[in-house]
């Protein structure tokens, strides 16, 4: 079985000719698929397919080939983001085809893994192989992530707020958009269980259902995230709230403290002819001591009632 990878070398595609005897594995991209159908001299495409209102995730088992379209994610290195790129698998009985999505990043790493684990398998083989590796791959995004919310969960108790309600917002987003596709991911899964063309032998049913139960497992994993990223808006949410009622009881208490003294030197300033320095020299002293009086009392009030 031969590896033919035109995504890295492109003219390879130019001096391929399809020999139906030869079983084959090539990595073409989106743009690539139509010359690549010339050649084999028959489509590849599920029925209805429509690129611009196609789903992201869509399996079909049709008689002469399998059909398999899904969005592969990774963590953006440095940043709290999911990068998605499409893959589709095209299988039937001669060739295994990997379609890419031209202009993406993600699969050059995925690439240069993934050829080194399928080259010594048979097409069934190497068609599930890349399932299950772009599964594990989408978990260990998830891991990395996990890791992201639980340093800010973590900021957030330690009232270390050196980040915006933005990025949780946004990282929510991101972890709902992982599970709204896992979720899809899940459902085609039991089609991919059904084997109805048969193209999967009794001996690979069990590496099915491990790839079926992984589905499963990064499914509950995004989803966990999710409830995690909506969990650390609301505990974000009740330590703004906290901080908040903090200042206004600061305020509080100032304001307790002020008041009575600012309605004293108020009524004072009105006193005119009456006030006191003017027939007693000590007046000032005196209304000074009443202030200072009027505070303790405030004082021993509020730590009475445990206000400060």
């Amino acid at each position: 079985m031969e590896i033919l990878n035109f995504v890295s070398d492109p003219n390879l595609l130019g001096s391929w000719h399809y020999q139906r005897e030869k079983a084959s594995i090539l990595i073409v991209t989106n743009q690539q698929l139509v010359e690549v159908m010339d050649k084999v001299g028959f489509d590849l495409m599920p029925k209805h397919y429509h690129k611009h209102t196609e789903l992201p995730i869509r399996f079909e088992a049709l008689s002469q080939y399998d059909y398999f379209s899904y969005l592969f994610f990774e963590r953006t290195p440095k940043s709290n983001m999911f990068e998605f790129e499409r893959f589709c698998l095209h299988l039937n009985q001669e060739l295994l085809i990997l379609e890419v999505q031209n202009g993406g990043r993600l699969h050059q790493d995925f690439l240069a893994d993934i050829i080194g684990i399928i080259e010594n398998k048979t097409l069934n083989q190497a068609y599930l192989e890349v399932i299950d590796w772009s599964l594990s791959r989408m978990f260990e995004s998830l891991f990395e992530f996990e890791e992201a919310l639980t340093k800010i969960e973590n900021n957030i108790i330690e009232m270390e707020m050196d980040f915006k309600i933005e990025e949780i917002i946004m990282m929510k987003n991101q972890c709902f958009k992982a599970k709204k596709y896992m979720r899809m991911f899940q459902y085609v899964s039991d089609d991919l269980l059904l084997n109805k063309n048969g193209f999967i032998k009794t001996e690979e049913a069990s590496f099915v259902q491990n790839i079926d139960s992984r589905i499963n497992r990064v499914y509950e994993y995004s989803l966990s995230l999710y409830e995690m990223a909506v969990h650390l808006l609301e505990i974000y949410d009740s330590t703004v709230n906290t901080v908040t009622n903090a200042t206004i009881n600061k305020l509080t208490v100032f304001t307790v403290f002020v008041t009575p003294i600012t309605v004293l030197t108020g009524i004072y300033g009105m006193n005119f002819i009456n006030m006191p320095e003017l027939r007693n020299p000590n007046g000032y002293y005196i209304l000074l001591g009443v202030m200072v009086l009027i505070m303790l009392i405030i004082y021993y009030v509020l730590k009475k009632i445990k206000l400060l």
